[in-house]
């Protein structure tokens, strides 16, 4: 196909890095482990993040990348809009080339001009111009040197041609190019009104020319820098002369396979065929990245995709199980550029598990709105759903609004959407996962400042104090009783990274004693976060800092215990197991670790017995120094989620562990002592997670665990071989006595109530009787209803017992009555008179209700209730 995306993509790479780019390959599209601001990666700037803050130096001047990008979460999120427009995605391919103070705005526009223009031969009147109305800059580069008419260029305000990352930071003016799809198309001109279907931004390219220091103070930054943005799926139905993405080459194959296997009548409904198609790609991309479906963050999005996706599967009538035959027609549109997402087999389990669980969450869903909508009708209420029982619906179960609008309608009920979109507003300022790019509290403090981290050799240092921050802002002096955060050099501390926590310790000099509480990184800095304890520090105080040793040592054995579980896993489990998280500190290691299934206790044990014998065989450390790209082709593990520098550091336990890592570990594997499993247990769907402690920490709990057992064979009389039968003997013991007990209490209960029926109370021939009396268990007394229905004739049976503040009410009604009444309609009679609420069968039926007053004012209202309904029925 001529102007393919695959071919219009390596155009893009081939022109930069022919201009002199360094290609760099996407990065994942969940953000590094460290980078708390963003949900997914959703531009192609987000790499490069730490660069443009000024909080890493680069070896890059320019670059040129193909970055996969979701946005269907947190503030930049299109996934409600999919499908009835033809250029929102939730995934998408973000082309983009950068300049880190090599470049500036002339270049940068005359390579976007002459690529459209040249390379790909777009004509130049089919295109518009947008600048800043302060970027007179730029605005003299399209004119003079581009030669663009000035009929062809708007001016545009703050609003929409000014970036920045944050309130405060880099920031500055950005020019766009818009294709003009003609004026068979209605829209404005940009900058004059609203473009519609005919002018569409293809481009956008950010000038960082600014640091914003405040609200209202700006400064010129020493070297500005470029972030260029353009859509492929955007560019690929300008160049494939499409007016929709969704016709392009990316996505025309999934939809003819959607249009082949659906009812023709069903042809026209092209947005769902639309969103079915976006969906899988995000799905795919999500799935090859280990995120599974869930309750919260990543997982949570990707369920509401999966489920959006089968809904609209549903509204076309396309059976929900042909989405996984869409998955290798996507995989075949984009394999060739992304290899990873080649996962076939896996993402066709984890789609199809989704799709089986949402036909039960739509049982369910289904079922509380029945519920409600009977509730409302007997209680003659409004028609009308809530925005609290859409909301329950769609946030708790996953129910799509769409769906219960539908049933709303069919139902003659309207709902309150008003309501609902304000809790989902609410909802969406409350959540904790922003997308806005911008530093968290304890790090939003910027910093040039380069440490020289001796760590790895030295517990402690003579050092220079560089900074000092309190509550953010540069401080010269720390008084006191002041808390604040500092730069030293050099830095025996270590900064949390990789799952292991920060270092702590003390930093004191002549003048008094700051202690560390915790260490972070900041860009290419150790800051310190601690106490003034003593006397005062001054920025360039010369100091004695000396981290916590014995803090750090057990660190290390945890740490270090931490690889060789990693490997133990691997060797026992198999090569899917993949590190998903971790947790080294001085008294435990948490280990996070994608797993289907809990892990057999036997299995557990191989694991335990494994790290034990290559503890024993005392394993020497070794580190070394080396390119990425060589580690990992030698077999060294990088964790997913880590960012890493061009060199890094490679820890070997000989052939037993490879890793990348920048931890704090023992010198040998026999310093470890002892490592022993405390627990294992789930994260979330396809997570799983393990507890462990080592040294000392191991040591005692083994020892208490022994006098445990020791106590426990004194008390049973029995040698330590012989507790386990014995125990096993009393839990058989112990079940034979609670069933004898339970028919115990089953006859008792029969025997109370047959009693009270035995003197009839004789209504129409009916024998009807309300018993109000002592809590009996739910079960039991249920049992000894089936009892007396099977062997009672004409009785119409009511109990009402008390279980602290709640009411329960059983209704019996026997078969022969049933042209008179059930036992149904009793318990709405009393339901809509009382305010409890159940239901049940023609024979059993039960309610229940709060209520905190004396049992026998309720009991007097139901009896007097229910003479007055059979007394009019007899009637």
């Amino acid at each position: 196909m001529k102007n393919s995306s695959s071919e219009i993509r390596s155009k893009f790479i081939n022109y930069f890095t022919a201009k002199g780019h360094t290609y760099v390959d996407s990065s994942p599209i969940l953000p590094p482990n460290d980078d708390k601001t963003l949900l997914f990666t959703n531009a192609g700037m987000v790499q490069f993040k730490d660069v443009f803050l000024g909080l890493k130096d680069s070896k890059l001047k320019s670059a040129v990348t193909s970055q996969k990008c979701i946005r269907a979460g947190g503030k930049h999120n299109d996934l409600d809009n999919v499908g009835f427009t033809n250029r929102h995605h939730t995934f998408f391919e973000m082309l983009g080339n950068f300049s880190f103070g090599d470049y500036f705005k002339e270049e940068a526009i005359k390579y976007a001009w002459d690529f459209l223009t040249l390379e790909l031969n777009i004509p130049k009147d089919k295109l518009w111009i947008t600048v800043h109305d302060t970027d007179l800059e730029a605005k003299n580069i399209w004119i003079n040197e581009i030669g663009i008419n000035e009929n062809r260029l708007s001016i545009i305000g703050t609003s929409d041609n000014f970036w920045s990352m944050g309130d405060v930071g880099p920031c500055g003016p950005c020019t766009e190019i818009f294709y003009d799809y003609g004026d068979k198309y209605k829209g404005m001109p940009p900058g004059k009104g609203d473009e519609g279907e005919r002018y569409v931004e293809i481009w956008n390219l950010v000038f960082m020319q600014f640091n914003r220091l405040s609200k209202d103070e700006i400064i010129e930054l020493p070297k500005p820098s470029v972030d260029t943005g353009m859509g492929l799926e955007r560019i690929c139905a300008v160049m494939q002369n499409e007016h929709s993405n969704y016709s392009t080459d990316l996505f025309a194959p999934m939809i003819d396979f959607i249009k082949n296997s659906v009812d023709k009548k069903y042809i026209s409904e092209i947005s769902s065929m639309k969103v079915i198609a976006d969906h899988i790609r995000s799905i795919s991309f999500l799935i090859t990245e280990d995120v599974r479906p869930s309750n919260e963050g990543h997982g949570y999005v990707l369920r509401r995709i999966i489920r959006r996706a089968i809904r609209h599967s549903q509204k076309i009538n396309l059976d929900t199980k042909k989405l996984l035959e869409i998955i290798p027609i996507f995989i075949d549109t984009l394999v060739d550029q992304y290899k990873e997402v080649n996962k076939y087999d896996y993402i066709k389990k984890i789609l199809s598990l989704e799709i089986d669980k949402f036909s039960e969450t739509l049982e369910v869903g289904l079922e509380i709105l029945d519920k409600n909508i009977k509730k409302i009708i007997s209680n003659g209420s409004k028609k009308e759903i809530s925005g609290d029982l859409l909301f329950l619906l769609y946030d708790t179960y996953g129910f799509p609004i769409d769906l219960t609008s539908t049933i709303a309608n069919e139902k003659k009920f309207k709902v309150d959407i008003d309501s609902f979109d304000n809790l989902m507003e609410k909802q969406k300022i409350n959540s904790k996962k922003s997308s806005k790019f911008e530093t968290q509290n304890f790090i939003d403090i910027k910093t040039k400042h380069v440490t020289d981290f001796t760590g790895y050799s030295d517990y402690k240092n003579n050092i220079e104090v560089l900074d000092i921050y309190i509550e953010g802002e540069n401080s010269n002096t720390i008084n006191f009783g002041e808390s604040a955060c500092i730069i030293i050099n050099p830095c025996p501390f270590y900064a949390e990274s990789g799952g292991q926590i920060g270092d702590s310790g003390v930093i004191a000099s002549k003048n008094g004693e700051f202690e560390v509480i915790d260490t972070k990184k900041l860009g290419a800095a150790n800051l310190l976060y601690g106490k003034q304890t003593k006397g005062f520090l001054k920025i360039n105080d010369k100091a004695n800092a000396e981290i916590n040793k014995e803090k750090r040592d057990c660190i290390m054995l945890n740490h270090s215990a931490t690889h060789l579980l990693h490997a133990a896993l691997i060797k026992n489990i198999g090569n899917s197991v993949q590190q998903k998280g971790s947790l080294v500190s001085d008294t435990k290691l948490r280990f996070d670790f994608s797993c289907e299934k809990p892990i057999k206790r036997k299995v557990l044990n191989l694991i335990e017995e494994e790290v034990n014998n290559n503890i024993k065989k005392n394993i020497t450390a070794d580190t070394k120094l080396m390119g990425k790209e060589e580690a990992i082709s030698k077999g060294a593990m990088a964790l997913f989620g880590e960012k890493y520098d061009d060199e890094v550091r490679v820890l070997s336990f000989s052939d037993v562990s490879i890793e990348l890592c920048g931890g704090t570990h023992v010198k040998s594997t026999g310093d470890i002592g002892v490592f022993k499993i405390l627990s294992e247990s789930s994260v979330s769907s396809g997570v799983r997670r393990i507890e462990a402690i080592t040294g000392m920490s191991a040591n005692n709990y083994l020892t208490k665990r022994d006098n445990l057992v020791t106590d426990v064979c004194q008390i049973l009389n029995v040698h330590d071989e012989e507790l386990q039968n014995k125990v096993h003997a009393i839990l058989d013991d112990n079940k034979k006595l609670k069933k004898e007990n339970l028919n115990l209490l089953k006859n008792f209960n029969k025997l109370k109530i047959l009693e009270v029926i035995s003197n009839k109370n004789l209504k129409d021939k009916f024998n009807v009787q309300v018993i109000a009396q002592e809590y009996f268990d739910g079960k039991v007394l249920k049992n000894v209803l089936e009892d007396i229905k099977s062997s009672e004739e004409n009785l119409i049976l009511i109990i009402i017992q008390k279980n602290k503040s709640k009411v329960e009410i059983y209704t019996l009604v026997t078969k022969d009555c049933f042209n008179f009444i059930t036992a149904k309609e009793i318990i709405n009679i009393i339901n809509n008179n009382i305010g409890s609420t159940g239901g049940g069968r023609d024979d059993l039926a039960q309610a229940g209700l709060e209520y905190k007053d004396n049992i026998e004012n309720l009991t007097d209202i139901i009896k007097n209730n229910i003479s007055e309904v059979i007394l009019n029925k007899g009637k």
